[in-house]
């Protein structure tokens, strides 16, 4: 019933930032139809009878069935971009697919289990049970699943008096399904509505605003609407349904005929990947910042490039000089990591890393002008989640080097000890189990984010963090998006990724404009600890070598700089732009709007290494600070203390 064209639109890119909202309200049903509505809630109302109704007026499991196989095609708008979609539904298997403006989307369940291709991604992901709820939860509706599951012992049944009409409320007690609630029209016994939380915890509403006719025994949606918790909202009007398996596949623009089995097949990856002889790639990397830059080649410019494992899409800084070669195909509203932004869709039609060369990269373009704080190696690409699926990534932190390879034996350190920590893969990124505080919470595990376990404000609330500890806060730019946003920090005493122990140590809260179950982002900070981490995707583990005991530095000053280069002060770039409460900066006396000459008696270039060395010295190290303001020079001395200790 659904295509998931635009997962994406909830994507993007993490890099140097954290985030987490409240969902908001769900959407209310669908007006009511003109006929006039008589039934009103009573305490006779009984929700089997009602389901009865509905099996009989629209469809029971055994019609359905008896109806199979059927194809549904039409149309899906968002944006005010019309594309087709279509969804196959045979006895053992189901596929939904969307094209709009040559991105395309599909999910499914077959043989094997729930698959998705995120919109534009490219890439056909195999999801286990727990991963797969959105491919089975359109099945488990299109099937009419929900007329024999429901049991009055256990599920929770409303019935709401509203202005349009009463209506009926069933929320089942499926977890395997997302807890799925379904609304009908008590007159009617129509299902209006459906919501249910998908794999990552984030609720989607989905209305169904008209039925088509009757046939052979059932009737399918003929309109339907997706209401995600933010980013773009598409409508989908089918037009026509056939109960031959004759389909379409689309490849690019091209629509191919198809039939039988290949109707309900998962579709070709458009992204692909060519490995030199061995299977093995090793690439130099920089650990700047706190992130992971290497070195990429996008037609014949090398350019700094972020590897970044929290981005569900490779992405471009669309204020960078790359967004000239870049195309959209499809411009969408979503969010990033601590905002709502717009974003383009299309495709790179090559990256190559080392050996490795990646072609038909789909790609996002969004603003970024948070990456400005990199300095000379300002990067202007964001190598996201596909780079990590199908392939196993090893980061050495210890080294300095990035390695892909087709398998994950041919990273692992001979005779190094290895532990495991078990990942699970939702809506495009990499989850895994940790603890702030003696309390269990999942975290993304990304190398997009310089920051420790960073907390989204949704969770740190519901577990009353940071509550009375001393906290700071700071509103600047982080992640992606143009605008600012204001985060919240605070000392975790203890916090942990498996074994990886990362104690007294600073988080910072942020409020994105969407929420899930997912507690925050597990960055580098927290993963640097250990020698390297190898990405196995293919297992979900992420595997530690080393100790994870090594020490991450901590930045003492507590000031924000912004890129505003002046002619009067010849590459001397940075304005203070935000000073931290009780900090190191603000005791010395150093000022929102100050222009920095001079830190340790370098000057204050783009080469940000240095201010950065210097930065994490050891506490009360004595750091001389050269700044102009109001015209003249100021000296003043930065005893560095650490934040908030």
């Amino acid at each position: 019933m659904r295509h998931r064209l635009v997962s994406a639109a909830t994507i993007l890119v993490a890099s140097a930032s954290c985030a987490s909202p409240t969902p908001p309200a769900a959407p209310p049903p669908p007006p009511a139809p003109s006929a006039p509505r008589a039934a009103r809630c009573s305490s006779a109302v009984d929700a089997r009878e009602l389901l009865a109704r509905h099996a009989r007026a629209y469809g029971s499991p055994e019609s359905v069935v008896a109806a199979l196989p059927v194809v549904l095609t039409g149309t899906v708008s968002i944006e005010g971009k019309t594309g087709r979609v279509e969804n196959v539904l045979t006895r053992e298997a189901y596929r939904s697919q969307a094209l709009v403006t040559s991105v395309y989307g599909a999910s499914g369940v077959d043989a094997q289990g729930p698959w998705n291709m995120d919109g534009g991604a490219g890439l056909v992901e195999r999801l286990t049970a727990s991963e797969g709820l959105d491919p089975v939860f359109d099945a488990w509706v299109l099937r009419r699943e929900y007329v024999a599951a429901f049991d009055a012992a256990r599920d929770r049944v409303d019935c709401v008096d509203a202005p349009s009409g009463a209506r009926l409320d069933i929320t089942y007690v499926r977890p395997d399904l997302g807890a799925p609630r379904l609304a009908f029209d008590l007159t009617s016994a129509a299902l209006t509505a459906l919501e249910h939380r998908q794999a990552d915890g984030k609720p989607l509403v989905t209305t169904i605003e008209a039925w088509g006719p009757l046939d052979r025994g059932v009737r399918w949606p003929r309109r339907v609407t997706d209401h995600p918790v933010a980013g773009s909202t598409p409508t989908s009007t089918f037009e026509a349904t056939s109960h031959e398996l004759t389909c379409v596949r689309w490849e690019a623009d091209v629509a191919i005929p198809d039939r039988g089995d290949a109707c309900a097949a998962p579709p070709a990856d458009r992204f692909t990947r060519t490995w030199p002889e061995g299977g093995v790639v090793r690439v130099p990397m920089t650990f700047h910042g706190s992130e992971l830059f290497v070195r990429a080649k996008v037609g014949t410019r090398e350019l700094w490039a972020l590897l970044d494992s929290g981005a569900s899409i490779t992405s471009i800084d669309a204020t960078a000089p790359i967004a000239a070669a870049f195309t959209s195909r499809l411009d969408l509203s979503g969010s990033g990591a601590t905002q709502k932004v717009r974003f383009g869709i299309g495709e790179l039609a090559a990256i190559e890393l080392g050996g490795l060369r990646a072609e038909h990269v789909p790609t996002a373009s969004v603003p970024i002008p948070a990456l400005d704080a990199f300095g000379e190696k300002r990067p202007e690409l964001i190598l996201g989640y596909p780079f990590f699926v199908g392939a196993a990534v090893r980061v050495d932190y210890a080294r300095g080097v990035v390695a892909f390879a087709r398998e994950p034996e041919a990273l692992f350190a001979k005779g190094a000890p290895l532990r495991e920590v078990p990942m699970h893969a939702l809506k495009s990124k990499l989850v895994a189990t940790g603890a702030v505080e003696g309390m269990p919470a999942l975290f993304e595990v990304d190398t997009g984010n310089a920051g420790g376990l960073n907390l989204f404000k949704k969770w740190a609330s519901a577990h009353d963090l940071p509550g009375s500890r001393p906290s700071l806060s700071l509103r600047g730019r982080f992640g992606v998006g143009e605008g600012a946003t204001t985060s919240v920090f605070f000392r975790a005493k203890t916090a942990a990724l498996g074994p990886i122990a990362f104690d007294d140590r600073l988080t910072h809260v942020s409020d994105p404009p969407e929420t899930g179950d997912i507690a925050g982002l597990a960055g580098n900070e927290v993963l640097s600890r250990c020698d390297a981490v190898v990405f196995d995707h293919g297992r979900r583990k992420l595997w530690l070598e080393g100790s994870c005991e090594r020490a991450t530095p901590e930045r003492r000053v507590g000031w924000r700089f912004e890129r505003r280069p002046e002619a009067a002060y010849e590459n001397r770039p940075w304005l203070v732009g935000a000073v931290l409460p009780g900090s190191a900066a603000e005791r010395a006396g150093i000022r929102v709007g100050d222009r920095v000459l001079e830190v340790d008696g370098r000057p204050a270039t783009l080469a940000v290494e240095a201010i950065w060395a210097a930065e994490s010295k050891p506490e009360g190290t004595k750091l001389p600070v050269v700044v102009a303001r109001n015209g003249k020079r100021e000296r003043l001395v930065v005893e560095l203390r650490s934040l908030l200790r």
